[in-house]
């Protein structure tokens, strides 16, 4: 069986409530089913070590052996390619390369919220000129973050996406100058691993699994202290040294991961049970 995290088994004060009915409908289905199936279970895959020790955590009768731990990988669209078109999302989006790229969410989890704010207040310190795209915001014109750039009149300084196809993520990862990663919780952190990937300079939690993925690919803060935030931003996008250091450390952190190996470990565990 594989268990990818044990987020809905938290406390709401670990992890917040979505404001999404289907979400919250979810959260307690799999709250009900995965401890009972998970008694059945053979072996438990599951996508980090931190995600193995949360698991242990709240399904206590679990032996440290019962878990085995498969890294994920990136679609291979996110990699360097020579001649990646760009120019259809740049033109689609109204942007040109130079940008900070967000990745983010209506989740509360995501963080989503803590960005732009402290994005906003940068932009009016005059700190930065970049400007912001927020990708994977599902009606963000109804959104509380349109909402909140309205009000700050930044919404020419601003962007965001609906949810787009990974094609579109990869050029928008391209000509980033920097890509954002703060969210609270994951299991493992697929955005962090793509920034990485596509060779983009990362600034991402230093919670949860996010640390364990990045290694010394990614400037890894507190997603929650906004000097923090300020430091490390504004040092990113001027100073190019640590950029192309950056790019080179995640490029190399991001080969570790593959879906060769993610297979292997599956499969392993798949013949095992089969003859056990």
């Amino acid at each position: 069986m594989t268990v990818c995290d044990v987020m809905y088994l938290k406390r709401y004060s670990e992890v917040t409530r979505s404001p999404i009915l289907y979400q919250r409908m979810g959260r307690l289905y799999r709250k009900m089913i995965v401890p009972l199936a998970v008694r059945k279970a053979f072996k438990v895959i599951t996508i980090s070590r931190f995600s193995a020790d949360d698991i242990k955590c709240h399904i206590p009768f679990l032996e440290d052996s019962d878990i085995i731990v498969a890294y994920l990988a990136t679609h291979a669209v996110f990699r360097i390619l020579v001649g990646l078109a760009t120019d259809d999302v740049m033109r689609t989006y109204g942007l040109s390369e130079g940008y900070i790229l967000a990745v983010g969410g209506t989740d509360p989890r995501k963080n989503t919220e803590f960005m732009i704010s402290n994005y906003i207040r940068l932009k009016r310190e005059g700190k930065i000129t970049e400007k912001l795209v927020v990708a994977g915001v599902a009606n963000w014109r109804k959104s509380s973050f349109y909402a909140m750039v309205r009000r700050a009149n930044c919404t020419g300084d601003v962007s965001f996406t609906d949810f787009i196809s990974v094609e579109e993520l990869a050029a928008l990862y391209k000509g980033a100058r920097a890509v954002l990663y703060l969210s609270l919780y994951e299991g493992f952190g697929i955005p962090a691993l793509e920034a990485m990937t596509c060779g983009v300079p990362l600034i991402t939690s230093n919670t949860t699994s996010i640390p364990e993925i990045v290694g010394d690919g990614a400037m890894v803060i507190d997603p929650t202290d906004s000097a923090a935030f300020t430091r490390s931003l504004v040092r990113l996008l001027n100073d190019e040294p640590l950029r192309k250091e950056l790019i080179a450390r995640g490029l190399e952190r991001a080969k570790e991961f593959s879906w060769k190996k993610n297979a292997e470990t599956a499969l392993s565990i798949y013949t095992n049970a089969v003859h056990a």
